[in-house]
């Protein structure tokens, strides 16, 4: 039985302009709390409110995982040292 916290996640979601923070913490591997965090930092895409939720544009979360995937950025963008 999988946590109380955690939903499916569908595939249109995964392929939707706006995406809610569940699916971009499954598409960047990142927690929640890491995205806010790194938000802060200017280091990740910035949410815009639609009512009471915060969504990402797909498209720029498909731009910083190619940021992060790209090997000249790899250690940079985790945290760590090339």
């Amino acid at each position: 039985m999988p946590p109380k916290n955690i939903r499916e996640i569908t595939v249109a979601e995964l392929h939707a302009d706006l995406q809610p923070i569940e699916v971009v913490a499954v598409r960047t591997s990142l927690g929640q709390s890491s995205i806010y965090r790194r938000m802060k930092e200017d280091t990740f895409p910035h949410s815009y409110k639609i009512g009471a939720r915060a969504v990402w544009l797909k498209e720029d979360i498909d731009r910083f995982i190619a940021e992060v995937t790209n090997p000249q950025n790899v250690g940079e963008n985790m945290g760590q040292a090339a």
